[in-house]
């Protein structure tokens, strides 16, 4: 959680821009009238520290402990409610502050080099062409390197300048494929991708599913653990009772 809110405090910044805050979720600067602070972000990035601090204190109580069961871990008790609680505490508001955060998705895509989808290129270029990956990536990388000297974008390479990196790299002329290559949306390249983990939106959404399906496994598992404790608690109140009832001085 702490990475995450790192990289939300990042991207609020004016220079990413990826992300606007509401006001209601963002307080003034004391000096700067334009400056918007993420002061819930930065308190929840700060808040791990705190867990962190019980993990080592809890590392310490357990460090010369023997085998066993030994009075030293009745002090394990208050850094685990502590950590626990911090967390729990510090999800509530991170999750209101996600909820609320206003995607700028043209800011975004503008900000993405032309050459993000050089590998997906190369890839192409290997499954039509069936050249070595090593080839079509030192191909790729010729091409980058050519729109970065001439300050142009990697999709505006015209077709003799590829015609001329293709045969220089490959010995053959490509250019016609690859320029029907960077025609292609962004967008379109990806999804071609089909392994577990890949990018493409079919795989995305199927590790969303799989997830959702996973949290409510654990929430279920979770509810059932809950209840047992109540009724364990509820036995073990019943049973004090009958004995305190049957319990006489005299």
């Amino acid at each position: 959680m702490s990475r995450m809110m790192e990289d939300f405090i990042i991207w609020l910044t004016s220079e990413f821009g990826f992300f606007t805050l509401p006001d209601e979720l963002a307080f003034p600067s004391s000096a700067m009238p334009n400056k918007k602070n993420p002061c819930i972000l930065e308190l929840a990035r700060a808040r791990s520290g705190r867990v962190f601090s019980s993990l080592a204190q809890l590392s310490m109580v357990c460090k010369a402990a023997p085998s066993g069961y030994v009075r030293d871990l009745q002090e394990t008790k208050p850094p685990l409610i502590e950590a626990f609680e911090t967390v729990k505490d510090t999800l509530k508001i991170v999750r209101i502050v996600i909820e609320n955060l206003q995607e700028n998705r043209d800011r975004i895509e503008s900000s993405m080099e032309q050459s993000i989808i050089a590998l997906d290129i190369a890839e192409r270029i290997v499954e039509e062409t069936r050249v070595p990956f090593r080839l079509a990536h030192k191909l790729v990388g010729e091409m980058v390197k050519r729109s970065i000297k001439h300050g142009k974008s990697f999709k505006s390479l015209r077709e003799e300048e590829l015609r001329e990196i293709s045969i220089h790299v490959l010995g053959i002329d490509i250019s016609s494929l690859l320029l029907n290559i960077l025609d292609r949306k962004k967008e379109d390249l990806v999804s071609l991708r089909v392994s577990k983990g890949s990018g493409s939106q079919s795989s995305d959404l199927k590790m969303l599913s799989d997830r959702e399906r996973l949290l409510e496994d654990y929430y279920s598992r979770f509810e059932k653990m809950v209840q047992e404790d109540r009724d364990a608690r509820k036995t073990l109140e019943k049973n004090i009772a009958e004995i305190v009832e049957g319990f006489s001085l005299s």
